[in-house]
């Protein structure tokens, strides 16, 4: 038990880089406490040790959380440790948060506003003929045309997707997923 990390303890790590889920990619963090053997006895994992993983991008409408997979350990010694794990929050959720922009104005922007200018377009078609002296005008096919351009606009802009992003120098977790054997890198010798 001096030369494990079992599966299921949580690392205490601060983000190196920030991560955005436009596009997949590499993350780093740094790990915040020392991490000691199952038994308490053995130093294993120093503060400080860089942990690197990867992210998945694109996330869906609805989602608030990012996939990240924590796949390599470097202690400050060069010691060199295969993690693949999750990224966790403190309380084990898998994934990490972050702030999501929706994409909101981007999205349906153009549309609300093509419908704005529609409405006045025919407010200002029914003003001019109510107070026109019997003449009668006809914006009939500017307010269709305003019409099919907002139609046109929110097709093309609907499924932007939303952005995750988390910020460097954020605390993360990770979840250890499987034992981490350390008896190929460590020799404890008896101390008298």
């Amino acid at each position: 038990r001096s030369y494990f990390i079992t599966q299921g303890t949580f690392l205490n790590c601060a983000l190196e880089t920030a991560i955005s889920s436009d596009v997949p990619g590499m993350t780093a963090c740094r790990l915040t406490d020392d991490v000691y053997s199952t038994d308490k006895k053995v130093l294993l994992l120093e503060k400080g040790s860089k942990i690197v993983g990867q992210y998945q991008g694109g996330i869906k409408r609805g989602q608030a959380r990012i996939f990240v997979l924590w796949t390599r350990i470097e202690t400050p010694k060069g010691v060199l440790v295969k993690l693949d794990s999750p990224g966790t929050d403190a309380l084990g959720r898998s994934g990490l948060d972050g702030f999501v922009d929706t994409h909101f104005w981007e999205r349906f922007g153009s549309a609300i506003m093509l419908t704005t200018v529609d409405g006045l377009i025919t407010y200002g078609a029914n003003s001019a003929n109510n107070g026109s002296n019997g003449n009668q005008y006809n914006f009939g096919d500017t307010a269709q045309t305003a019409r099919d351009s907002a139609s046109i606009a929110l097709e093309n802009s609907i499924n932007i997707p939303p952005t995750l992003t988390k910020n460097q120098g954020d605390n993360i977790s990770i979840f250890v997923a499987r034992d981490l054997d350390f008896r190929g890198v460590y020799d404890l010798k008896a101390a008298y």
